[in-house]
């Protein structure tokens, strides 16, 4: 039979509160402090118990915070002061539900000084208000990214209050120690701001939005400083935009930067120059009316789904000085070796008034090691201004382009473009001049797969200053150019001393051009293989002036009045047969070169003025038409009379 102690409830004393018995087997009176919670079951009997006028009176005179003192749960604070006021002898634990700051922040004895000096804005650090940093501090307890509103950042927030928070952040997210990727995210939302930098000591340092539509860093005023400075390496921006405002000065505008990535190259940091290393990258960011989308310095740069729209350049690259990132002088280490990790996929390029890369520094050609694909750009002018070395371009789409695609410089070299369409508006107002553009030395350069569509001039022009050696373009159609500047060719070639391919050429063209391919010097050695016409014009391979080109498939050069314009070899690459220009109006072609037997014609008798061997054929196409044979095996002499015409 159950103990009937269990169920004998006495009468309830002035001041006292019902409670178990020590040996938890009934119901006592107790002094209020007294431990009357021995059992959890407290709560569930004290829950069905109606207290009487005494009970309710203390009750009534309890406060919130005894209540919670008694049941041992955190308090919740609704601003850092409310926190800071707090004791933390009694309190470890706080609720802080400050609008963009909420978070539990535990109390952690010990020196915090530095720390809550690197927090001024309080988004992790607060100092409590009865005790010396030194001695502890309020910690926020979070497990990921840092949010740039702990720290006062808002959409509501003026540029200048969210500049001092957001760059709050940073510096206290890149000082984190023993954090292998430091993620500081900006939550969906426009927010306001003037310049920020990233410091040298945030390595590996993500910035990250919710989406390049979602989360905008917004420059409400004009300007031409520069918005973000990057010191840091391995940096990178994730699923944000960053915009100017609309209107203000455009002079202002070309000057200005969105991103500049640069070390302090040339200053001592830490007693060593910083190296040359970058490896900043963009993923998801939108950049919109900057003169600069990012200008990047140094080694590593990678981007991917990124749309700059607006600006001047997309991108452009610059390479330090040797003295100013060397440490080492030892000449091995020459900064040739600027290579590595210059990646770009999946771009668009929107509007921008120049184009997309811009490499043309004074340390341009050191620039190397270069993948591009899948760039679409529309009204987009150059896709690429500059050297051009050591590089991949392929998959791109320039539509509307009022400039040449690609402008090519001096010293660029082992490169290839290919699967892409350059395409000028039908309007002519958005029609280029060229398509592609070189000019200085070129080495092992491959152009190929491409449509070139609505050009006024030129197709493919080399402006004749350098030497292109081993230059291959094939596989290219060639659509409506050279549609009003006379005397224009789909590949023009200019300058001497040239050598390469060009072959597997279509053109469609409605209107009459002297020839697909021209060049200008007779040093040059350019082959010309197959040349297919789709349109309703026919175009000759060969433009008539063109010089050192031919369409064989051998090594040759030309001039317009002597020299060789098409030799025929075999398998064994033995020349069997030239076709030869010997004056004005003379033309051979030769059977045997090597016993000098040809055929040729001229005027007037070739006794004692055409030398040749024996079995050579004469015809004088002067006053008559005469033939002669060569009796002798050499010299001028010995043409017999073979025929006489009236």
């Amino acid at each position: 039979m159950a103990d009937i102690n269990q169920w004998q409830f006495p009468r309830n004393e002035a001041s006292k509160l019902l409670g178990w018995s020590s040996d938890g087997r009934g119901m006592v009176n107790k002094g209020i402090g007294e431990d009357i919670q021995a059992h959890s079951d407290n709560l569930d009997t004290l829950a069905e118990i109606t207290p009487g006028d005494a009970g309710t009176s203390i009750l009534a005179l309890s406060l919130a915070a005894d209540v919670r003192n008694f049941l041992d749960t955190a308090p919740y604070v609704a601003t850092r002061t409310a926190l800071k006021a707090l004791d933390p002898t009694k309190d470890a634990v706080a609720i802080l539900t400050e609008d963009g700051r909420l978070g539990r922040f535990i109390w952690k004895s010990g020196d915090y000084s530095s720390a809550i000096a690197g927090d001024p804005q309080e988004g992790i650090y607060l100092k409590a208000g009865s005790v010396a940093s030194s001695a502890g501090a309020w910690v926020r307890d979070y497990d990921g990214p840092v949010f740039v509103t702990w720290f006062g950042a808002s959409t509501a927030g003026s540029a200048a209050a969210n500049t001092t928070a957001i760059q709050a952040a940073i510096d206290l997210t890149a000082a984190q120690s023993g954090v292998a990727r430091r993620t500081l995210r900006l939550p969906a939302g426009q927010f306001s701001f003037t310049n920020l930098t990233v410091p040298h000591t945030a390595t590996q340092f993500v910035l990250q939005g919710d989406g390049k539509f979602a989360t905008v860093l917004w420059r409400p005023t004009f300007s031409a400083d520069v918005a973000i400075r990057v010191k840091g390496e391995g940096v990178q921006f994730q699923d944000l935009s960053i915009q100017m405002t609309s209107t203000g000065n455009n002079v202002a505008l070309l000057d200005s930067t969105a991103i500049l990535v640069k070390k302090d190259y040339g200053t001592l940091v830490e007693g060593s120059l910083p190296t040359a290393d970058s490896d900043f990258s963009m993923d998801n960011v939108r950049i919109t009316r900057f003169g600069y989308g990012v200008e990047h310095w140094g080694r590593g740069f990678n981007t991917s789904d990124c749309d700059i729209n607006l600006c001047g350049w997309s991108y452009k690259l610059e390479w330090p000085n040797a003295s100013d990132y060397l440490n080492d002088p030892d000449p091995v280490q020459l900064d040739s070796t600027g290579f590595r990790y210059f990646q770009h996929n999946r771009l668009r390029f929107h509007s921008n008034s120049f184009g997309g890369f811009l490499n043309s520094g004074t340390n341009a050609a050191k620039i190397n090691g270069i993948s591009v694909t899948n760039v679409n750009l529309d009204i987009g002018r150059r896709l690429w201004q500059g050297v051009l070395a050591r590089a991949e371009i392929v998959g791109f789409n320039c539509q509307q382009t009022l400039t040449e695609a690609f402008n090519l410089t001096d010293g660029s070299k082992d490169y290839r473009i290919a699967d892409g369409v350059i395409r000028g508006d039908v309007d002519a107002n958005r029609q280029p001049s060229v398509a592609i553009q070189m000019s200085g030395a070129h080495d092992n350069a491959t152009i190929e797969s491409l449509s070139i569509i609505n050009t006024t001039s030129h197709g493919i022009n080399h402006d004749g200053t350098g030497i292109c050696t081993d230059l291959d373009i094939h596989d290219i159609l060639f659509v409506d150019v050279c549609k009003t500047t006379a005397g224009a060719n789909p590949i023009r070639i200019g300058g001497a001393s040239h050598t390469g391919m060009i072959d597997d050429i279509v053109v469609s063209s409605s209107i009459a051009l002297a020839g697909v391919v021209r060049g200008t010097a007779s040093s040059n050695a350019m082959k010309v293989g197959r040349v297919t016409n789709t349109g309703s014009v026919h175009v000759p391979p060969l433009d008539p002036a063109s010089l050192g080109f031919r369409m064989a498939n051998d090594f040759y050069t030309s001039a317009a009045t002597a020299g060789n314009f098409a030799n025929f070899r075999d398998h064994n690459d033995t020349v069997r047969g030239t076709v030869k220009a010997s004056g004005s109006s003379s033309v051979r072609i030769w059977l045997n070169e090597a016993s000098d037997v040809w055929y040729g014609i001229g005027s007037g008798t070739p006794e004692a003025v055409e030398t040749a061997g024996r079995g050579s054929v004469f015809v004088d196409i002067g006053a008559g038409a005469n033939m002669y044979i060569k009796s002798t095996t050499s010299g001028n002499t010995g043409w017999k009379l073979v025929t006489r015409a009236a």
